[in-house]
């Protein structure tokens, strides 16, 4: 079994940020968020640069737009489950 390394991230909304990404971050980022992805173009959010993102808090995931956020700490944790190792079965 290995433990996995998450780098979490706590979001505030930046200027010029819509409802939506106001809402997600005040909704589900009390305990940050764990970052899965990025991406420079995102189709489901107009081909924007994005984050996909994991909530600590209530397991939402979803896409929020690069523009519309500031990161304002970074961490990175211990995953609280364990994961098998695969390279060793």
């Amino acid at each position: 079994m290995v433990a996995r390394v998450i780098e979490v991230l706590f979001l505030a909304a930046g200027d010029g940020a819509d409802l939506r990404t106001k809402n997600r971050i005040r909704e589900h980022g009390a305990q940050g968020f764990e970052l899965k992805r990025a991406s420079l173009a995102c189709h489901a959010l107009g081909n924007h640069p994005a984050i996909w993102v994991h909530s600590l808090s209530t397991g939402w995931d979803g896409w929020l737009r690069s523009s519309m956020i500031v990161v304002t700490r970074k961490e990175r944790r211990l995953d609280r489950g364990v994961h098998r190792d695969l390279t060793t079965s």
